[in-house]
């Protein structure tokens, strides 16, 4: 698909139904949270940016524990809370 929405495709022959998806931020932050971890959501549709944000979240418990992570410290973490709404 070109960047205009066009599609330049040779199909093999039969029959064929082109489906186009596309989705995008709302801009909605997450709340109720404390100021520094407002913000806008985690884009969940992306897998690079699940992988930053757990890296990111991880290094933060690292850096409070020492280091102490695994067997001799933080094994497990749970996330619960969706103070951002569904992703839709």
């Amino acid at each position: 698909m070109q960047s205009d929405g066009s599609l330049e495709w040779t199909p093999p022959e039969g029959r064929w139904e082109i489906i186009r998806f596309g989705y995008s931020l709302t801009g909605h932050q997450n709340s109720p949270a404390s100021p520094e971890a407002t913000g806008l959501e985690v884009d969940k549709l992306n897998a690079d940016h699940v992988k930053s944000y757990f890296d990111n979240y991880l290094d933060q418990y690292k850096d409070a524990t020492g280091g102490l992570m695994g067997k001799r410290g933080l094994q497990y973490i749970i996330t619960d809370s969706w103070e951002a709404g569904v992703q839709n």
